[in-house]
């Protein structure tokens, strides 16, 4: 992971917090997916059992085994981006502090005219 010390165009000094957990999360997928570990497979498998996804894969198991195996790797690769994600969640927060609520906006009436 680099984090930008300088200013760029291409990259700002601060990075916005949502650009910045993007960035971070697919860096940590393109890691994950680089150095594919027999756990992480293995755990999206048990995922698999308990979302339910048995639909999408009884139908892809029905139609061909190429069309079981991308309905399966397309979960096993959204399982790990889910995990990246919030692992790039967990990095920020570590780094910047918990991200601030919005102020509420006050609405203003104006009574104008006679009355």
């Amino acid at each position: 992971m680099s984090i930008a010390l300088h200013p760029t165009p291409a990259r700002p000094l601060i990075e916005p917090r949502d650009a910045l957990i993007k960035r971070i999360a697919t860096e940590r997928l393109k890691a994950k997916l680089a150095n594919l570990d027999p756990a992480d497979i293995v755990s999206t498998l048990n995922n698999v059992y308990e979302r339910k996804h048995g639909a999408l894969l009884r139908a892809a198991f029905m139609e061909s085994p190429e069309a079981f195996g991308d309905a399966l790797m397309s979960i096993v690769v959204r399982d790990m981006q889910i995990a990246a994600e919030v692992e790039a969640k967990a990095i920020v927060e570590q780094v910047r502090g918990p991200a601030l609520e919005p102020m509420p906006v006050r609405r203003v009436f104006r009574i104008v005219g006679d009355c």
